[in-house]
């Protein structure tokens, strides 16, 4: 499937509510450049030597990414846009590492080409709770289900929770090969492979090549919309598929959240063809970030089923409260806060007052001072 992202106008399909363009030119002009195939990358790249290779490799393994020779890339494309890379490494609670890499195609000026006409709509949290508060009242209503002490067993009917992860969102689209010159990169520096019979390479040496993106990817401006009306295509499938009083479902950009109710063979038949119709429309899974049961995570947030008493049951993580308090703490020790950490700062209220709307009061005064 081939995206034509930059150059062309991506219409306005009434999917999505129409806002007007805000073209990226405040680093960038609109007009084609010479390529520069001599800028290096973000430090956060430098700084991170072996993850930076490690998911560089992964992606050019996938072949979301080709590796071409400076001299074919300024043959190949005269002009369009070279964008730096940066990669985010974060550390999870296992000791694992999430690895993710960034292009700046706002400040190499290949956003400013891309027109954007629908604003992406993403559920809330308050969505996901009501969705689990209704469902369990039309299973009230039906007479399927009351609170009460549930009996774990084959043929006892339950209602359980269910989360996944789609793996590489943007990735799975293609970028238009008339596009391709605003997809360009510098390449990492890499250790080769040393011959046969000869020593290990003691250094790693600086590559004379390029990443061209042939699918979309990080940094896009259009690639969450093009990936959203996907998203969103895909989930009114889902849902048709099922009954209201058999499940229901929340889509966060590629974090699906269900709500399945049903035998406990019931349940496993809705959750299989779930996936597998998944599957089988051509999306990747990341199957180890699948749960389910009566509590669960999902976009952060920590969401049970107290199925005794018919609660619906939201929690902060610690770890996001620790988080907010330590910033509020040091943002009161300053004489004067930059305006980009204030903003970041209300951002992050803004997404917990979606649970708790105690906070808005908060967001809301602090969004007049930005």
């Amino acid at each position: 499937m081939c995206i034509r992202d930059s150059d062309k106008t991506i219409p306005y399909c009434n999917i999505f509510p129409r806002c007007e363009d805000n073209e990226d030119k405040v680093f960038g002009e609109v007009t084609d450049t010479l390529i520069d195939t001599a800028i290096d990358n973000y430090a956060s790249m430098r700084g991170n030597p072996v993850d930076a290779s490690t998911e560089i490799e992964r992606v050019v393994s996938k072949r979301f990414a080709v590796r071409l020779n400076k001299a074919r890339v300024r043959k190949r494309f005269r002009k369009g846009h070279t964008s730096r890379m940066a990669i985010i490494v974060k550390v999870k609670d296992d000791g694992s590492k999430k690895l993710r890499s960034i292009m700046d195609l706002k400040r190499s000026g290949a956003n400013a080409a891309a027109v954007v006409l629908e604003r992406v709509v993403l559920p809330r949290l308050g969505d996901a709770v009501w969705m689990m508060v209704n469902f369990l009242r039309a299973l009230m209503v039906m007479c399927l289900w009351y609170p009460g002490t549930p009996i774990w067993s084959e043929g006892n009917f339950s209602v359980e929770l269910v989360t996944g992860d789609f793996s590489d969102a943007y990735y799975h689209f293609r970028v238009a090969e008339e596009e391709h010159r605003h997809c360009l990169s510098p390449d990492v520096p890499y250790t080769p492979e040393p011959a046969e019979g000869e020593p290990a390479h003691s250094g790693i040496v600086m590559c004379d090549t390029m990443l061209l993106w042939i699918h979309m990817c990080f940094g896009l401006k259009a690639a969450p919309l093009l990936w959203c009306r996907f998203a969103a295509a895909v989930a009114r499938m889902l849902a048709g598929m099922f009954d209201f009083t058999e499940s229901l479902q929340q889509l966060y950009l590629d974090d699906p959240l269900l709500v399945v109710a049903g035998t406990a063979e019931q349940r496993r038949y809705l959750i299989a063809m779930y996936f597998l119709t998944v599957r089988m429309l051509g999306i990747s899974m990341a199957w180890h970030k699948t749960a389910r049961g009566l509590e669960l995570v999902w976009i952060g947030v920590l969401f049970r089923l107290d199925l005794e008493k018919g609660l619906v049951v939201v929690t902060l993580p610690e770890k996001t409260v620790t988080l907010l308090r330590n910033e509020a703490a040091a943002m009161k020790s300053q004489a004067v806060v930059g305006v980009n950490r204030l903003r970041t700062f209300v951002g992050k209220l803004c997404w917990v007052s979606g649970i708790l709307p105690r906070v808005r009061w908060i967001a809301r005064l602090s969004l007049i001072h930005i």
